[in-house]
Parts: structure tokens; sequence; C-alpha cells
């Protein structure tokens, strides 16, 4: 009986509340939904989630508001329900969906909702190109792309003019060449806006025009580092060796990024001018990219020099499963951590001092590769450092 489940739903028990909110949303009945917007306010946040479950399965346009309102909900699963019966409620909710771009706390959930939404939104997001607020003109901007419908190119490349970075990843998305010039110029400008400039950069690397090789490399040496790094990146996409010799110069960079960014360019690229400058760049890079970046390079000095850092790698690991194996007990007397850690805690319960050197349970000489307890070393009169060979004790 509905009118009960309804009345249920008020109750002062939050388990009962919470019964009655999936009753309604097994049954799907439009007769509850004002009583269903109710309960998205409950304090109890299962009774939410059952609540915006139940809206999400009826699908009722009166709902919208508070469903838009339950986006910035605290409890994730509530999110997900709002979002899901903002999709299927569809067209009605796309106005107010855009709206809610303004809202750092709805903004993306509802970024979501118009994503799944799709060319249903088309018109809307259009015409939020020129919304007054900059939130709502670049978040409509990047949705544009992900929808890819290439009827948005124009009004993408005006946005673009006007300063949007959304159109600048819209446009690297839909990926027309028709764009590249825009792009290029936007990145000329030297833009103060370094998230315009970056993004531009990252559209031309997704477009894959070779007119953009030139103009990124001039940009790559005058940028911002934050900007050098996408840059290379583009540069590295598009694979022209013309920009190879910059980009080699660029290995000593003094941020780690832009140094990683280089390196992963010259291995796409494939030019084996740069085997020799990336081998001796191996310090400056993170192992991982330069393995990679050699490997694609492929020339006989790059696989042995891969083969080199992996046989190093190897053992690297078998030297510390080994002293794994080792720091497991003391070499003097046998105890294991486990058992030290138990002894020490038994003692403290009962209100025995403990002697020890107060650094752990255990402690390591890479000299002697040997475990010594605390208890150990007091016995054998050495309290800071190895039993055997008097060298200081590392922790383990």
């Amino acid at each position: 009986m509905l009118w009960w489940t309804l009345r249920q739903l008020n109750s002062r028990n939050k388990q009962t509340r919470k019964r009655a909110a999936l009753k309604l949303a097994q049954s799907g009945d439009a007769k509850a939904v004002e009583a269903l917007i109710g309960a998205l306010e409950d304090p109890d946040r299962d009774v939410r989630q059952n609540a915006s479950a139940a809206l999400a399965s009826i699908g009722d346009v009166k709902a919208v508001k508070a469903l838009i309102a339950a986006l910035k909900d605290d409890y994730y699963p509530v999110r997900g329900n709002a979002s899901a019966a903002l999709i299927g409620i569809g067209d009605a909710a796309v106005e107010p969906l855009i709206a809610a771009l303004q809202e750092p706390d709805t903004r993306q959930e509802a970024a979501k909702a118009l994503r799944k939404i799709g060319n249903t939104a088309f018109d809307s997001l259009i015409a939020a190109l020129k919304d007054s607020d900059q939130n709502v003109r670049c978040e409509a901007a990047a949705l544009l792309g992900e929808i890819g419908n290439v009827g948005a190119l124009e009004p993408l490349i005006s946005a673009l003019q006007a300063s949007n970075w959304g159109a600048a990843k819209a446009l690297g998305r839909i990926g027309d060449p028709r764009a590249v010039e825009v792009l290029i110029a936007t990145l000329e400008l030297s833009h103060p806006n370094l998230q315009l400039r970056w993004e531009s950069a990252k559209a031309l690397g997704e477009i894959r025009d070779a007119r953009a090789v030139d103009p990124l490399i001039a940009a790559f040496l005058t940028s911002d580092k934050l900007v050098r790094a996408d840059i290379a990146e583009a540069l590295g996409k598009l694979g022209d060796v013309r920009a190879v010799e910059t980009l080699i110069m660029a290995l000593k960079h003094s941020d780690s990024r832009v140094r990683n960014k280089v390196a992963e360019a010259l291995g796409k690229i494939g030019d084996q001018r740069a085997v020799k400058p990336l081998i001796k760049a191996r310090r400056e890079c993170d192992e991982g990219v330069y393995v990679k970046a050699l490997t694609s390079l492929g020339t006989l000095e790059a696989q042995k020099e891969v083969q080199r850092i992996q046989q190093q790698q190897q053992a690297e690991a078998a030297m510390a499963a080994q002293k794994e194996r080792i720091s497991t007990a003391c070499a003097e007397c046998g105890r294991t951590k486990d058992q030290i850690t138990r002894t020490l805690d038994e003692a403290r319960r009962k209100g025995i001092f403990v002697y020890g050197t107060g650094s752990g349970p255990l402690q390591y000489c890479d000299i002697c590769n040997k475990a010594f307890c605390g208890r150990c070393q007091i016995d054998l009169g050495m309290s800071s450092g190895c039993p055997r060979c008097e060298s200081s004790l590392s922790r383990i």
C-alpha cells in the first residue's frame, strides 16, 4: 500500500525510512515523487541513496531541481543516482545541468551527466559558449569536444579566439585540420593564460598536422616549463625529425617533467641521433621513461643499454630480497621480529623496564650483511654499532 510506505518514509526510525525508500525505488510509482524529493535531505545517507535511486527509476521532471542539488551530496552513491536520474530525464535536465557547471560543488557531476546525454545537449552547449560565466563557457566547450560533433567546429574556433581553454581541448579531440592555424596563432601569442597555451599545444599534437612542427619548436624554446612539457609531448606525437636537435638540448632542462616528456618524445620520433644523448642523460629521467625511450629507438647500442639496466634492476631486486630474508631474525639469538616485538610488548604491559637500543626490534649491518636485535647488542657491549665490525647500524 503506497500510503503506508509514504508514511514510513517519515518514521523516526532510520531503518524504517531506508526500507520505505527502497520499496518506492522498486515500485517506480510516480505518486511518490514529492515524498522522495523530501527524502533526498534525510540525515541518513542510506535513505538518501534509496530515495535518489527511486527518483532515477521514476524519471519525473518535477525532481530535476532537487536532483541537481543532490549532485553535491557528500555520499558518492547519492551523487551517482542523481546523475543517472538526470541523464534519464534528458532534455528537461540539460539547461539546469549547464547552470550547475558554475558551481565547483556540482561541476564535475554535471559535466558527467551532460557527457552521457550527448548530442541531445548539443544546441544548449553551443549557446553556453557565450555564457557570462567563464567556467560554464570552458566546460561547455570541453564537453562539445567529447561529443565530437564536427558541427561545433566554427563556434569552437570563435571561442578559442576569445581565450576559451576548453575550446582548444575540444578542437584537439575533434581533430579537424581546419583548426590548426588558429591553434598555432594562440600558441604564438604568448598568452598569459598558461592553460590556454598548453591545451593548444596538446591539441596540435592530437591533430598531427605537419604545419604545427616549426611553431611548436619555436614555442618550446620560449615557453614556461608547464607549457614546455606539453609541447614536447605534442612534438613526440607529430614524430617529425625537425624537432630532434631542440629536444636533445632539453634533456638537461631543470624541470624533471620536461625532461621526461622530452625523453618520451625522442623515443617516439625514433631518430638515432638521440641514442647517445639519452644514454648520457640516464640519471636525469625516470628510469621507466628512459628505458621505454631507448627501446623505441631500437638501435643495437640502445638495446645493450636497456639490457644493462634490466640486469642491474634484477641484481638490485635480488639483493633486496636477500636482505629481507636475512633481516627477519637476529644473527645472534635467532629470534624473529615478531617474537622480539611480542616480548617487548609483554614486558611493557607488566611494567618491566626494557633494555635495548630504542631503534626497533632489529637493526641491519651492510658490511656484515646481518641483522641484530637490541638485546644482543647490549649483551655484546655495543648499543649503537654492529657487534662484529663496530660500524653503524640501520633500522629495519
